[in-house]
């Protein structure tokens, strides 16, 4: 009779309890992960990168985001709709956004409808690159209209 449980090592049927303990003995040793999996990992280890670059640390963080005098303009969004472009192009969920902004759910989703037709976008992603070059664009006259 033969019994199905051995049907051979790459076929078992019988889960290997072998490879969960290796896996555990490998991440007690640190073997098996790689720094690469933890992006984070690479900016903490250039400490004396960014001090060479003068680059803030906050800085590289935040999503450079357009005034809303400016999104009100260039794309005809409303002053609430801008708002929440604002909010979207800092990567906050809708979710997120509508709570800040004291609206119901189904009020932010029209409005990011209505901000997606606008500006030719449509996703969340999409959204964030183009406000993030227009903030990056508009500095200089930000910055011109400030003086």
């Amino acid at each position: 009779m033969s019994d199905e449980r051995h049907v051979g090592p790459r076929h078992s049927v019988v889960p290997n309890d072998d490879a969960a303990s290796t896996t555990g003995r490998r991440a007690r040793r640190g073997l098996g992960s790689s720094r690469a999996s933890d992006p984070s990992a690479d900016v903490r280890s250039q400490k004396g990168a960014r001090a060479f670059a003068g680059i803030d640390r906050k800085a590289l963080y935040t999503f450079p985001v357009p005034p809303v005098r400016l999104l009100e303009e260039y794309f005809k969004l409303t002053p609430a709709e801008a708002r929440l472009a604002q909010l979207m192009a800092r990567a906050a969920s809708v979710e997120d956004a509508a709570r800040r902004l004291g609206v119901k759910l189904c009020t932010a989703r029209s409005q990011l409808a209505a901000i997606f037709e606008k500006t030719a976008t449509a996703r969340q992603a999409e959204l964030v690159v183009l406000l993030s070059r227009l903030a990056h664009l508009s500095q200089p006259l930000v910055n011109r209209a400030a003086s």
